[in-house]
């Protein structure tokens, strides 16, 4: 089996794999959602998202009560899988990418009226979630991008640390 070499990307490719990213991320609007428990272990979740692309944050939702709520309230770092299937009809051509970050959890998710606001629109299948009582909103602050094009191309991208004190 031929091994892959190891090269430093460079600033542009930097460039390139977070355009790819945030792309992607604002081509599709659901993904899986890991968390950690070290006493239970990993935990994942299919998840509809809002994507902000200038502020690298991705939102979610979620009831307040529940095995991933209590795993980010434990550790808040947590990875997103989002990728193309749905879109691409050659499977050389799928990207997945794994986002991994730090997540906030907001228990007042009126005080964010814009980003459910765009979750109404873009996810209508939520409406019976948006009006339950206790609900959460996740904030999703990306560190990393690690982007697979195909079987044999991946890209990972460190962010700068934009959220120092949350890290």
């Amino acid at each position: 089996m031929k091994q892959m070499k190891k090269v430093s990307p460079t600033e542009e490719q930097n460039r390139q794999t977070i355009t790819e990213a945030r792309g992607l991320l604002q081509r599709q609007d659901m993904g899986v959602l890991a968390t950690y428990n070290p006493a239970q272990g990993p935990h994942t979740s299919l998840m509809a998202y809002v994507h902000h692309p200038e502020q690298d944050t991705i939102w979610l939702l979620s009831p307040g009560q529940g095995k991933k709520i209590d795993n980010l309230r434990q550790s808040p770092k947590a990875s997103l899988l989002v990728d193309s299937r749905e879109q691409e009809h050659q499977r050389s051509q799928i990207q997945a990418l794994t986002v991994n970050g730090t997540v906030l959890l907001h228990a007042c998710p009126a005080d964010r009226r814009d980003i459910l606001r765009i979750f109404s629109q873009q996810h209508q299948h939520l409406g019976s979630l948006l009006q339950q009582e206790g609900l959460m909103l996740l904030e999703l602050q990306v560190q990393s991008y690690l982007l697979l094009r195909g079987a044999n191309h991946a890209s990972f991208v460190r962010l700068p640390t934009l959220h120092a004190d949350q890290t």
